[in-house]
């Protein structure tokens, strides 16, 4: 036989301030007079980083690894007077897999180091800011004018 509308509210009882104790998401809730501090319902979320911490961590990070893996490079290319094999050593292409976050950290590498990075730019980018018969320092100075324009460099 169905209920009326008021006993069945009665049966649910009157809400959160009820006599009864109800339970939310697992925190009891007795007759409480003070109001609940929202970091009861949060208390197992991690604690949020601010962005500009979170950003500049990954900016260190990320150049730590571009570091080690420029160095290796470096380091196991020496001997190399190929291109094609220079290219296609393990630490270039592990800062070519980057992507885009790189460009910064490579353009400013470049700068103060002059390499052949211009394939890596290349790639990340999918652009080509040199013309196709310039030497490698004149490839060199379109890729760091490129890296102004867009704001990567200073």
């Amino acid at each position: 036989m169905p209920q009326s509308r008021m006993e069945h509210k009665s049966r649910r009882g009157r809400g959160l301030g009820s006599r009864r104790a109800r339970s939310t998401r697992g925190y009891e809730l007795s007759n409480r007079t003070e109001p609940l501090h929202f970091s009861v319902f949060f208390s197992h979320l991690p604690i949020p980083v601010a962005p500009s911490d979170t950003q500049r961590v990954k900016v260190e990070r990320l150049e730590r690894q571009f570091r080690v893996e420029a160095e290796r490079w470096k380091k196991e290319t020496l001997h190399l007077s190929s291109v094609t094999k220079m290219i296609s050593h393990p630490s270039y292409r592990r800062i070519m897999g980057m992507g885009p976050d790189v460009l910064p950290i490579l353009l400013r590498e470049l700068r103060e180091n002059p390499d052949h990075w211009l394939v890596a730019l290349n790639a990340i980018t999918g652009e080509d800011p040199a013309p196709p018969d310039s030497t490698f320092d004149q490839a060199v100075d379109a890729w760091l004018a490129w890296g102004i324009e867009q704001r990567y460099l200073q």
